[in-house]
């Protein structure tokens, strides 16, 4: 019963944790849009930002073996944008070269990471999904320098 409640609303509304937008086309709503998980979501100031778009795009960067992108806590606009990287070995990637391909890639400014934390290893669970919680802990409790 409190799985049931957690997942169940009141008007009998399953939440997946998916989220969705209703996409335009000439101003009519046509059809929902899957954006990505909602913990996966980044609210930079209002806007929403899908992580998993972000790093589809980072990942084609040569110098690049693994991204994540997470939240990094905010007083103004709430959130922002954190690339978490493991480099290819003997390569080097640093935030002006990420935000040059999606720059590239025409992706809108406030999509851009705002920071970069290297590591060895993006941590995993038992069958290979990146914790992501684990991630957002330690961009938020490092000491990561901008640019």
């Amino acid at each position: 019963p409190e799985m049931t409640a957690r997942t169940i609303d009141a008007d009998g509304y399953y939440h997946t944790g998916d989220a969705f937008e209703i996409a335009d086309v000439n101003g009519e709503k046509k059809y929902y849009k899957y954006v990505g998980r909602i913990k996966d979501i980044i609210n930079r100031g209002g806007m929403k930002i899908s992580s998993e778009e972000v790093e589809s795009l980072l990942q084609a960067h040569p110098a690049v073996a693994e991204v994540a992108v997470v939240p990094y806590p905010d007083d103004i606009l709430g959130e922002k944008v954190c690339a978490v990287v493991v480099a290819r070995p003997g390569q080097t990637v640093t935030l002006d070269d990420l935000n040059k391909l999606l720059k590239e890639k025409g992706v809108a400014h406030f999509k851009y990471p705002e920071k970069i934390m290297f590591v060895d290893a993006l941590p995993r669970n038992p069958v290979g999904k990146i914790l992501k919680r684990d991630l957002r802990e330690r961009v938020r409790t490092a000491d990561i320098k901008s640019g």
